[in-house]
């Protein structure tokens, strides 16, 4: 079987069967590969990811995990020779020597799959949420918004719509512009590869909802918690955990959000509909044993 990679995709040689009948195709699928990252020459982490954006991606992992806490700490960022059997790829960030006082040293060595983004953590205490800061809890959403998010979303994912196999994570502004949005074979990625976009950009602070095109479970909340962003939006389902951490973080998250519905499941009260005020908000009265309730 042949496979030629070329931006985010490769193209595979493959038989479609239907109704007893075999054909030749070409299918371009998702490229995945594994990107090591260094930090001051330290093995950090290993992650299954598809290539491109990689400084962007490195950048946005060490954000969520409390290695870095802005650009301005970076004194480099370039690929170098990976170091490690099957690994063909790896960036190495480089701190400055005054912002490696106040971090710890890097000892995240592990490999993490593309969808596994709590490798490495050893205790309850590791899955504890970062609370919204400052003036963040104060943010309302139109949910009349939620169908235009979508669509802008959706209009830009070109690797999904070439190969039906990326997830994408979009940030948008508070008048629901669209400020990045990244493609990748693994969700947390495609979230890390924008919120290390806009940190990068310095310009973080713009983002006031991320939209992802698939589930929402803990790492998800947690990079949105991190990156205080009030609004986390999902085309698929969270889980448990994310309802329960959401809530507690103070970040609304709504799920289910396709076809102009969702359902919201932590603090209804930021959200309302065009022209009803948040009159509808309290109705919803959400405790650990909510069920699902479409908007």
């Amino acid at each position: 079987m042949d496979i030629a990679a070329a931006s985010g995709t490769g193209t595979v040689q493959a038989l479609h069967a239907q109704d007893g009948n075999f054909r030749p195709v070409e299918d371009q699928l998702t490229e995945e590969g594994a990107l090591q990252i260094l930090v001051n020459g330290a093995a950090f982490s290993m992650t299954m990811r598809t290539p491109g954006q990689d400084t962007d991606l490195a950048v946005g992992l060490l954000h969520g995990e409390g290695e870095l806490g802005s650009w301005d700490e970076v004194a480099s960022a370039r690929e170098v020779p990976a170091a490690g059997e099957g690994c063909s790829d790896a960036i190495e960030i480089v701190r400055k020597s005054a912002a490696r006082q106040d971090r710890r040293p890097a000892e995240r060595r592990l490999i993490s799959n593309a969808s596994c983004g709590v490798c490495g953590k050893v205790s309850a205490e590791d899955l504890e949420v970062q609370a919204l800061r400052g003036d963040r809890a104060e943010a309302r959403l139109d949910l009349a918004l939620i169908p235009v998010l979508e669509g802008r979303m959706r209009s830009a994912q070109e690797l999904f719509s070439r190969t039906g196999g990326s997830h994408a994570a979009a940030l948008f502004a508070a008048d629901g512009s669209l400020l990045v949005l990244r493609e990748d074979v693994g969700r947390h990625n495609a979230v890390d590869k924008a919120i290390g976009h806009l940190l990068r950009e310095r310009a973080l602070e713009k983002a006031a909802m991320l939209f992802i095109s698939g589930r929402v479970s803990y790492e998800i909340v947690s990079k949105a918690a991190k990156a205080n962003i009030p609004f986390l939006l999902a085309v698929s389902a969270p889980s448990t955990l994310a309802v329960k951490l959401c809530r507690e973080a103070g970040v609304t998250l709504l799920a289910f959000c396709r076809g102009g519905k969702a359902t919201v499941y932590s603090h209804p009260e930021r959200v309302f509909w065009e022209g009803q005020g948040n009159a509808d908000a309290p109705a919803m009265v959400l405790t650990a044993a909510t069920t699902r309730k479409a908007v």
